[in-house]
């Protein structure tokens, strides 16, 4: 992003009565101004500019039929950044490619001001018109702009900040800009991050619009295509975006390519047609190896949306040959759940609704964060999310931030360089990224990351590189990174605890874990735990929970989660004494303590005498009644169970 900073008042005032024309000489900020001043802008307000700051009406209504085609994927895209950044003041702005805006929404307390300024439909924002802005200049330099107070030309202006970004169909050509704009204190490090998102999201859009109207199916059908061909094989858009490659590709260049493997240049491959032609890469091994390179249209021949690129092996020069072979059928791939998948049982809504989540997050690029309690699976569900992405048959490696000091961490996760600091070992040492290549790193409880590790970690979300502790040579990292913490993130953004521009990085898709004293499914979790534990001893058979013990798992508050549960049953099975049915007994006493604190019912009887109470109730159901039967179940007289029955208030 060209971030265009707020100079002294100075500054602007000497351009002004220095000003140049010439361009090239001059930075970035001072070159804008000079083409805004030479193509007519006014440096006080637009009404004394030579272009028209304003479109009529049957103009602008003409302009936005022309946009009608565009809008549905831009509307949900700008209403939902509108709404996100509208508590902080920001307006959010869809002007088209010669600066004019089509529409706006949100902007809260700042629409007095916008009308002041007058961001509004039909005005006109272009260089030539407002001088350098972000909407104008973003066109003019066609990247992303952020215009930051007296940076801007015109000075009614410079109590704004603007950020805008050119948006392009799937072809590359400019449709407009969109822009979010607020007075200049409410700049943040949010709103960039949150316009590229939006951009990024409407491009998406597009290029799934597209694919659909070049062929049946659009991009899934394609996609299908592409993996059961036999060959290596990839999806190349125009602006060299490698969308997809099958197996076969990466089993022969390996799951990170080598950047001369990803160079493809749109107009030779154009060139190359269904024809081929011969070309050298270097494979896996870094071996080079002869490819015949066929290049297949998506769309029509003359504005294709995509590329696939065929890459037939070459035993020997002259033994180049064609090979057709007839085109695969389709069959839609049946995706079985992942082992760490299976093993998230549950049925309480919330948990059935991140397991849906996870499912559809998976296969994206987004980075993940899961925000849970201590216990309440984080790694299981990380686990999960790397097992259903397209990087499943590469590493997940987990570190648990909070359990390093500082430096270790550092160490740890980016690996070190010989000598970097005293017992450092001879050679140094690669981290958790190293060994995470081509597959997922989990970082769990990042929120207690120092902030020497949260910059490097910034770095590595970026663009990929990093540097091991001690070292000045530049590495790269293929991950995929999945983070998770108990703690309230936003809230230690807003107390300066942890980095904003790291938490909005890595906070691409949100998900949860229910803690355990809000699950509605205790009984069946405990019931699926128990059977896991008595399987893994060598045990056949499974207890029963009867229901003093379920009534137990209501009343214990289970602070740690899933993993105490775990454990708590481990230790009543072995307290059991293979008995076949688990009672509320059974429970460690801390347990039964704790329940009789806190649980008024079991505070009157304690937590014996409603283990006994739910017991008799229990027997005295099973056997409708019949008391010789209740008295052999529970292991007692026929005498000792009147006198529980009136314990009990039963007789």
């Amino acid at each position: 992003m060209l971030y265009l900073q707020s100079p002294q008042e100075t500054e602007w005032e000497l351009f002004l009565s220095n000003s140049s024309t010439c361009e090239t000489a001059l930075d970035p900020l001072h070159r804008s101004w000079a083409r805004s001043l030479q193509e007519g802008a006014s440096y006080n307000t637009p009404v004394h500019s030579k272009n028209p700051a304003f479109l009529e009406g049957h103009q602008l209504k003409e302009r936005q039929e022309k946009n009608q085609k565009l809008w549905p994927h831009i509307k949900p895209v700008l209403e939902k950044l509108s709404h996100q950044l509208s508590r902080c003041g920001f307006l959010g702005i869809w002007a088209d490619h010669q600066g004019v805006i089509l529409q706006r929404y949100g902007g809260g307390v700042f629409l007095t001001e916008a009308q002041r300024v007058e961001l509004f439909e039909g005005a006109n924002w272009s260089e030539s018109s407002r001088g350098t802005n972000a909407i104008g200049t973003a066109l003019k330099e066609n990247c992303e702009v952020a215009v930051l107070g007296r940076a801007h030309l015109q000075k009614p202006n410079h109590n704004l900040v603007c950020y805008a970004t050119p948006v392009h169909d799937p072809r590359g050509a400019l449709l407009g800009v969109l822009d979010v704009t607020s007075h200049v204190e409410c700049s943040q490090d949010m709103a960039p991050v949150a316009l590229l998102a939006a951009r990024k999201a409407i491009e998406s859009s597009l290029k799934l619009s597209a694919y659909q109207e070049s062929l049946q199916g659009g991009l899934t059908a394609l996609c299908q295509t592409l993996a059961v061909f036999p060959a290596p094989a990839l999806l190349i858009e125009r602006d060299g975006t490698l969308r997809a490659r099958n197996e076969a590709h990466k089993r022969t260049f390996g799951t990170v390519l080598k950047p001369e493997q990803q160079q493809w240049d749109w107009d030779t491959l154009q060139r190359y047609g269904s024809n081929g032609v011969i070309i050298t890469l270097p494979d896996l091994n870094y071996t080079p190896t002869r490819f015949r390179l066929i290049a297949e249209p998506v769309g029509t021949h003359s504005d294709p949306v995509a590329m696939l690129l065929f890459l037939e092996k070459i035993q020997a020069p002259d033994m180049a040959k064609e090979n057709i072979q007839e085109q695969p059928k389709l069959n839609t791939p049946v995706i079985e759940e992942p082992p760490s998948f299976k093993e998230m049982f549950g049925t309480d809504p919330s948990f059935k609704k991140t397991q849906r989540l996870v499912k559809r997050f998976a296969p994206t690029k987004l980075p993940i964060l899961i925000l849970a309690k201590t216990g309440t699976g984080k790694e299981r569900l990380a686990r999960a999310a790397h097992e259903l992405s397209s990087r499943a048959s590469e590493p997940f490696i987990p570190i648990n931030c909070g359990a390093l000091s500082d430096e270790l961490l550092e160490s740890e996760l980016f690996g070190y360089a010989d000598g970097a600091f005293t017992g450092a070992k001879k050679g140094g040492a690669d981290g958790k990224l190293a060994a995470a290549s081509g597959g997922t790193l989990f970082l769990d409880e990042v929120a207690e990351m120092s902030s020497g590790a949260q910059a490097m970690l910034l770095r590595v979300l970026e663009d990929g590189t990093y540097y091991r502790v001690g070292s000045v040579h530049m590495r790269h990292a293929d991950v995929r990174i999945i983070a998770a913490t108990c703690r309230d993130m936003e809230q230690m953004v807003k107390q300066g605890l942890f980095r904003s521009d790291l938490y909005y990085r890595l906070k691409g898709a949100t998900l949860t874990l229910p803690e355990l004293s809000t699950r509605s499914d205790k009984e069946a979790l405990a019931a699926y735990l128990l059977e896991q534990i008595i399987t893994s001893a060598g045990e056949r058979h499974v207890p029963e929970l009867s229901e003093s013990f379920k009534q137990a798992l209501h009343l214990y508050n289970w602070p740690g989660n899933i993993r105490e549960l775990k454990n708590t049953l481990h230790v009543s099975w072995i307290l059991s004494d293979g008995a076949a049915v688990l009672t509320a007994e059974h429970l460690p006493e801390d347990i039964q303590q704790l329940i009789s604190q806190s649980s008024p019912s079991s505070s009157v009887m304690g937590t014996k005498d409603l283990a006994e109470h739910a017991a008799l109730k229990e027997a005295l159901s099973q056997t409708k009644g019949n008391l010789s039967k209740a008295a052999r179940i529970l292991g007692v007289a026929r005498s000792t169970l009147y006198r529980m029955m009136e314990r009990h208030g039963m007789r």
